[in-house]
Parts: C-alpha cells; sequence; structure tokens
C-alpha cells in the first residue's frame, strides 16, 4: 500500500511549487526530503555568516579598540606556553 497524499503550505504559488518540484526531480529525492535540505543547506549558511561576522569584527572607535586590547592581553596572561619533551 503507497501512502500517498497532497499538502498545502500556504504562501506558495502554483509557479513557485511547480519549481521546488522540479528541483528535487533534477536532485533525485523526494520533495520532503528536498526541503530538509533546504533547510539544513539555509541553516549552515546562516551559521557560517553569524560566524564570519563575530571572526572579522573590527572596532569603528579608537577608544573601543584599546579597550578590547587590554582585555585580550589581560585574558592571555592566564595561559602559559609549556615545552613538551
Amino acid at each position: 500500500m503507497l501512502n500517498m497524499s497532497t499538502k498545502a503550505i500556504r504562501g506558495i504559488k502554483d509557479e513557485e511549487w511547480a519549481e521546488i518540484k522540479a528541483m528535487a526531480s533534477k536532485e533525485g529525492m523526494p520533495i520532503s526530503r528536498f526541503i530538509v535540505k533546504m533547510a539544513e543547506n539555509n541553516k549552515e549558511k546562516n551559521n557560517r555568516e553569524a560566524w564570519e561576522k563575530i571572526l572579522s569584527w573590527r572596532a569603528k572607535d579608537p577608544k573601543e579598540m584599546a579597550e578590547v586590547e587590554k582585555r585580550i592581553k589581560e585574558f592571555r596572561k592566564g595561559f602559559v606556553l609549556r615545552e613538551f619533551k
């Protein structure tokens, strides 16, 4: 017995739905799996963009940058490099 049902997603026009179905078919996967894949890719992209913002941050004000550098130096004082033998 095959379980087939039609689901409606509010706000998706017929043309957009046809495009999603075509993309899923092109990838050779069911629509449900394709939608999950799209969501995972979007989540990964958003996560990567968030980290890029954090890692590429630059202070605009010299006073702010001086304060950040002071905090960094204080933080690093607690770390000591050891020699491995």
